[in-house]
């Protein structure tokens, strides 16, 4: 296609967004909702949503902002406009397939087969996504359990909440030898923990502990290059966890005050361990976290290999608004080890629209993102942990994690809550 073809469609879109912004904001916020809840229908990972909803944000909430975004289109230079679209159509739209979806495993799909019966129990942010993305590929049927009721005949069961009747559930499930998938978020201390792997030990049913970041493909590729010694041997893992405003999440609530290490912005015990190996002592100073006024926090570890250290920063700015396709949670990971340094730079949300990796290594910096086709949209994470859960009921096999490094990292965050470890080195 010419350059004349593309500039003629920018000049068209052009025309069109002057004259849809020239509508009342009243009927701007309705378009934008119905804009999102198609693309919704569409992908619930497109990446146009997350777009959409600010864009509607700020109509409903900062007016002088509406005024600057409705005067950009309506005074902007006509041909600043037309290149403005016109580089749309040529850089986006074009693309071909889809550029947020994760690549596909090699081989025949491992998703072929009967439909499936997965259970829910409970409800929380990352079960809705993950619901959107089980109907987004259409193996597994999703049945909303009944915490009192019986339970019936499934394939696997989803638990978003560890309550005695969910763990009642959980029990009957493992007995039948259905795949069990326990969101952490649900498991409150490292005796809960312990009693879900003992029973799924002792019934040999397949079990996963379901955690947002051991499925979003950057902290993937990041966790492959440290095993494939890309920076060497590992010094020091250094997760940087914010929680910023609300946003569009109308029952977002803040952290508690002091005992907020388990609270899903912060509580990423995990991460360190699966970057860092398994934990073997904690420090924390733990300021509190105030709705008006935010706060911080900061656990520092070592871990069993000599050497190797390790930080996690907690902070709280209710001011800060995030762009994210969920909660406006950010994090941000540098792993050092003796040839180099890997950044981990946005995970659930994002400051930049830089690359997701950024990796030194002596003389040579590269960066791995769009730019190499690689997804880094953060629908992309619930849509493998559904076929993660399919793969597990089809095979019977679990993931490729060990029940010691779940239970370090759960141990450490119990051990780095205890008021002790404000005043000394608590070994674990």
């Amino acid at each position: 296609m010419t350059n004349h073809f593309f500039e003629f469609i920018g000049w068209v879109m052009l025309k069109s967004a002057r004259i849809f912004f020239r509508l009342p904001d009243r009927l701007l916020i309705l378009l934008f909702c119905t804009v999102e809840t198609v693309l919704g229908w569409i992908d619930p990972a497109h990446p146009g949503r997350a777009s959409t909803r600010e864009l509607r944000e700020v109509f409903q909430t900062d007016p002088v902002g509406g005024r600057t975004i409705r005067n950009f289109f309506l005074k902007s230079r006509h041909a600043q406009g037309r290149a403005l679209f016109a580089g749309m159509v040529r850089h986006h739209v074009r693309v071909q397939g889809h550029p947020y979806a994760a690549p596909q495993p090699p081989g025949p799909s491992r998703l072929v087969g009967r439909q499936l019966k997965i259970g829910l129990i409970g409800a929380s942010h990352d079960l809705h996504a993950l619901k959107c993305a089980y109907a987004e590929f259409g193996p597994a049927e999703l049945i909303v359990l009944d915490p009192m009721g019986p339970l019936p005949d499934l394939d696997g069961l989803e638990v978003a909440r560890m309550t005695p009747e969910a763990l009642e559930r959980m029990d009957q499930a493992a007995a039948r030898g259905m795949a069990v998938s326990i969101h952490h978020t649900a498991v409150d201390s490292l005796e809960s923990l312990q009693r879900v792997l003992s029973v799924a030990k002792r019934t040999n049913a397949p079990f996963r502990l379901f955690y947002p970041y051991f499925h979003y493909p950057p902290a993937v590729k990041v966790r492959d290059l440290i095993q494939q010694g890309e920076i060497g041997e590992i010094c020091h893992v250094r997760i940087r966890a914010t929680m910023g405003a609300p946003g569009w999440l109308a029952d977002h609530k803040p952290p508690p005050a002091m005992d907020y290490l388990s609270h899903p912005a912060f509580d990423h015990f995990l991460l360190l361990a699966d970057l860092g190996g398994p934990i073997d002592t904690v420090a924390a100073y733990l300021n509190p976290m105030l709705p008006e006024t935010g706060g911080q926090g900061m656990v520092v570890c070592k871990f069993a290999f000599p050497g190797r250290y390790g930080i996690l920063e907690c902070t709280f700015a209710p001011q800060l608004h995030l762009v994210t396709e969920h909660e406006p949670f950010l994090l941000e990971a540098e792993i050092a080890g003796s040839d180099g340094i890997i950044w981990l730079q946005r995970g659930m949300a994002r400051r930049t629209c830089d690359a997701p990796i950024r990796v030194r290594v002596g003389q040579r910096a590269y960066s791995i993102g769009v730019e190499s086709g690689f997804p880094a949209q953060w629908g992309v994470t619930y849509r493998s942990m559904a076929e993660e859960m399919v793969h597990m009921v089809r095979t019977g096999r679990e993931p490729a994690v060990s029940d010691s490094l779940l239970c370090s990292a759960f141990e450490a965050r119990e051990a780095a809550g205890r008021p002790e470890a404000g005043q000394r080195v608590v070994a674990l």
